[in-house]
């Protein structure tokens, strides 16, 4: 059986970030998804790096840094219509804004409109068995343990 090839795309909107950066992320994130995420998730994905959202086939899935996102968060993802996306918030002076790339791209892409619900047993023994959100990053995402 083929599998759904996913498209991302990775555009900087902050004048922070350079084009060389942004495409050096574009290629680790190819790295990632094709190395970590497919393999265990049954995904495949291709990472590519744009220079403006106007460039961006309709088909993909982008993933927008820009100064401020407009949510008090290093990033998120959402959708439009039924069309994935994820806003990151530009931080080049730690390099916190490639990890976040990394996070939204994974979770984007295993539960790309964020309702995927696993049922299993609650940590808290008095809860029973329970739905949980598949967040596949949540436990990694700060940057200490990126």
């Amino acid at each position: 059986m083929t599998r759904l090839l996913k498209h991302v795309a990775l555009v900087s909107e902050s004048d922070q970030i350079s084009p060389n950066d942004l495409m050096k992320v574009a290629s680790a994130l190819q790295k990632q998804a094709t190395r970590d995420l497919a393999p265990l998730w049954d995904i495949d994905a291709t990472v590519n790096a744009f220079g403006h959202i106007a460039d961006v086939p309709i088909d993909y899935w982008p993933i927008i840094i820009r100064d401020n996102i407009g949510y008090n968060a290093a990033g998120i993802h959402l959708d439009d219509n039924g069309q994935p996306f994820a806003l990151v918030t530009a931080d080049p002076g730690r390099d916190v804004w490639s990890v976040t790339c990394s996070h939204e791209m994974c979770e984007m892409l295993v539960d790309p409109f964020g309702n995927r619900l696993v049922a299993g047993q609650s940590l808290i023994p008095e809860q029973g068995r329970g739905n949980s959100l598949v967040e596949v990053c949540d436990p990694s995402e700060a940057a200490p343990f990126a």
